[in-house]
């Protein structure tokens, strides 16, 4: 599954490189994306457990979600293949 995540908190490059380093750390996601004018994060997860962990990491390091948007794809085959 795709999702974008605006976060909050975000004001510098450094922000960026913790955000990337502690969510490379979960497995079965990937990040595609991250635009720090908008503060969004676009990523791909395999399932809401996943997510969870995400939202649970970003709250956990200072950079809660502040919206979130996703779209499911109908080949999980698809996602998966990616990792």
């Amino acid at each position: 599954m795709k999702a974008q995540a605006t976060l909050m908190n975000i004001t510098s490059d450094r922000c960026k490189e913790v955000i990337l380093r502690n969510l490379s750390r979960i497995m079965d996601m990937r990040v595609i994306n991250f635009d720090m004018d908008a503060k969004l994060l676009t990523f791909l997860y395999t399932d809401s457990t996943v997510l969870r962990k995400i939202q649970q990491e970003l709250r956990r390091i200072g950079f809660p979600i502040q919206h979130l948007t996703g779209q499911r794809h109908t080949n999980l085959e698809e996602v998966a293949g990616s990792f």
